[in-house]
């Protein structure tokens, strides 16, 4: 069996391991099929996250039983591996503070497997859904969360800072619940994407005026809400301008150590907005899952690009010299 192991800062090893591991009950072995990479495992990589090594890296990950042990999961049942074990908000993360699913096999809990399709129906397949898209349960599932916390209604406004791929599925999310999106970003191809999953309100401020753009479109009121994506940016300087007295604000990203932030804080005080970090998924997996099965959230754009797992080292470092980027898979 083979495996990655982040050894220390920015050291990936490939390490190769035939011992064999008894089977405890309520845990199961999976065959890893396809891992995800996301700003956490990079920052971990980079050494922003403090982390024992070495460690597996990667977080969320699909794949196929071996065995199961004191669970109804069958043999080639195919599946999908997250740290957000049932009814934990704040579990400790793959890859983070324990090894990840960077490796042909894995043993994990019964509790962080989440079943893509029953025993005995292929409805998962047969509605079209990859385990590819799976990769982005996590997100979906941050992203209904962070939607949550800004009690986001009906009609209401949400600016979007970023054409990242968690706000454009925010962004979704909100056009699903009858809300009103509106990304901001300086870059005209991932705002393409975003207009191309039906965000109709897109600004690219290398073109116009954001501030201008964003009175024009809510009738001088301004947003109600606006999320901030630290996994793509650092600075917020100007985001607060952007909301109406009394708006929310949430910063949100997997990453538990972003980069610094920088921001004028005055509007804060000044508009009495109230400000909500966010990191977690948990509570929300199977509403996610459910999402993907029903089509009301299309992440077929934001794949990046597939790699061999022979390659995931190499892979880390391309990874830790760019940012704002979207999905990297690894395929087994």
């Amino acid at each position: 069996m083979k495996r990655w192991e982040l050894k220390d800062i920015k050291t990936m090893e490939l390490v190769e391991d035939d011992s064999a591991q008894s089977l405890s009950d309520g845990y199961a072995r999976v065959k890893i099929t396809h891992v995800a990479i996301n700003q956490a495992d990079v920052s971990a990589y980079m050494g922003r996250i403090n982390v024992s090594h070495p460690i597996v890296p990667t977080r969320i990950a699909t794949g196929l039983i071996s065995e199961a042990r004191g669970s109804r999961l069958n043999k080639g049942q195919r599946v999908l591996l997250s740290s957000y074990t049932k009814g934990d908000r704040n579990p400790p993360l793959f890859g983070i503070d324990k090894n990840g699913l960077l490796s042909e096999y894995v043993t994990v809990p019964i509790g962080a497997i989440y079943e893509l399709a029953s025993q005995d129906d292929d409805s998962f397949i047969d509605a079209g859904i990859k385990d590819v898209n799976a990769l982005f349960v996590e997100d979906i599932a941050l992203a209904i969360n962070v939607i949550a916390d800004l009690k986001l209604e009906k009609t209401q406004y949400i600016v979007l800072m970023g054409a990242s791929h968690i706000n454009c599925i925010i962004a979704e999310l909100a056009i699903y619940y009858q809300a009103i999106p509106i990304i901001i970003d300086n870059d005209s191809d991932r705002l393409r994407v975003a207009a191309d999953v039906g965000c109709y309100y897109v600004i690219n401020t290398s073109e116009e005026n954001a501030l201008q753009k964003v009175l024009e479109i809510t009738s001088g009121k301004l947003s109600d809400t606006l999320a901030f994506d630290t996994d793509s940016f650092s600075n917020a300087s100007e985001v607060c301008s952007y909301l109406k007295h009394g708006g929310r604000v949430c910063l949100f990203g997997h990453n538990p150590a972003p980069e610094k932030l920088l921001s004028n804080l005055a509007p804060i005080v000044k508009n009495q907005l109230v400000m909500i970090g966010e990191t977690s998924a948990g509570g929300a997996i199977e509403s996610a899952i459910n999402m993907l099965m029903n089509n009301i959230i299309n992440v077929n754009s934001f794949i990046e690009r597939t790699v061999s797992f022979d390659n995931a080292g190499e892979t880390f470092n391309e990874m830790s010299s760019k940012g704002n980027y979207y999905k990297t898979v690894i395929k087994l």
